[in-house]
Order: C-alpha cells, then structure tokens, then sequence
C-alpha cells in the first residue's frame, strides 16, 4: 500500500526543496477547483487507473483538459489505460504521443502519455 498522506507528501516536498514552490491540493482528478487554463503543465503519475469506472476517469481526463492553458502538456504517466488517456485525450484535439519507460530502471513499466493541448 502507498503512503499517500498529506504528511508523506508534505516531507516529500520539504526533502526536495520545492516547499515554498507548491501548494498542495487534495481533490479528486474529476472534480478540479481550479479555473478554466489556470496551468501550463499538469503531471499525473500512477494515479489515474486508480478511478474505477470508465465514466469518472474520463471526466478526470476532460479535468485536465480544461485547467491547461492553450499550448499547455499534460504528462500521464501509468502502467495501464495509457491507450484509453490517448484516445480521449485525441478526442478533445490534443496532440498526442506515447512514451515508453526503461525496463531496467523503472518499476513498473510506465508509458508516458504526452498531450499537447492546441494554442
């Protein structure tokens, strides 16, 4: 199981030396706060298979289609779905290319869906 906490992320944050960078927001994936193109750059990583129901992952999907700024990239990256992020993610007119991690260096495999929201 996974330490996600707010505290394990916290420490994260403090190990790196980005602290004073970030503003941690705990929200669901489908159920963003934030406006309209608030970010020039949204970053999943091994977070999006874990909504269940096709459904609510592609409102997640469609979530970060609408906070990325025109020109803005979204980085998704997984070990499953990847194909389905693609699909939807062309649908909504991004360009899209997928990307594979090393299999040495990298547990478990991931592919890193690269989307580019048009300007």
């Amino acid at each position: 199981m996974a330490s996600n906490s707010v505290t394990a992320t916290e420490h994260n944050l403090e190990l790196e030396g980005i602290s004073r960078f970030c503003t941690l927001v705990s929200e669901p994936a489908q159920e963003m706060p934030f406006a309209d193109a608030s970010f020039d750059l949204v970053v999943s990583n091994l977070c999006l298979h874990n909504i269940y129901d096709r459904p609510t992952r592609r409102r997640a999907i469609e979530q970060i289609a609408r906070v990325l700024k025109p020109g803005g990239t979204a980085l998704l990256s997984d070990y499953k779905l990847t194909g389905e992020y693609a699909r939807q993610l062309r649908e909504l007119g991004f360009a899209v290319e997928r990307r594979r991690g090393s299999f040495i260096t990298t547990f478990p495999p991931l592919t890193v869906v690269v989307a580019r929201k048009p300007s």
